[in-house]
C-alpha cells in the first residue's frame, strides 16, 4: 500500500500473471481477492489508485483494506475467497456427469476378491 513499494507490488502482480500464463491459466479463471495490506502505515496510496493499478480489468475482484498486524479485514478477505471457491466448486459439481458403461469382470477375478 505504500507509495515506495508500488513498483514492487505491480511487478509481483505481473509476475503472478506471467507464471500463470506459462501454465496456460488466466488470472480470470481462478478465484482470488486482493488485500491492500499495511493500511495503518504512513505514506500509503489511496485505494482508488490501487484499484486502478491492480484491479483494473474486465472482471474486477473484491478487494479489502487490511491491517494484518491487528487482524483488520483479514478474516473478511479469507471468508470472501472461501465463498468464491465454494461457489466455483458447487457450479462444477452441478454439471451433468456421464456414466461409464459397466465393465464385465471375469469370474476368476471376481472370485479372487
Amino acid at each position: 500500500s505504500q507509495w515506495e513499494k508500488m513498483e514492487e507490488n505491480v511487478e509481483s502482480f505481473k509476475n503472478l500473471e506471467d507464471n500463470l500464463a506459462k501454465q496456460n491459466i488466466s488470472l480470470d479463471e481462478i478465484p482470488y481477492v486482493i488485500q491492500y495490506n499495511k493500511r495503518d502505515l504512513e505514506n500509503i496510496a489511496p485505494v482508488n489508485y490501487l484499484e486502478y493499478v491492480l484491479n483494473n480489468r474486465k472482471k474486477r475482484v473484491q478487494s479489502f483494506e487490511v491491517v494484518s498486524s491487528t487482524g483488520q479485514n483479514v478474516f473478511a478477505s479469507l471468508n470472501a475467497v472461501s465463498q468464491i471457491l465454494l461457489h466455483k466448486f458447487s457450479k462444477q459439481s452441478d454439471t451433468p456427469k456421464v456414466d461409464a458403461a459397466p465393465v464385465a469382470v471375469p469370474l476368476e477375478a471376481a472370485a479372487a476378491s
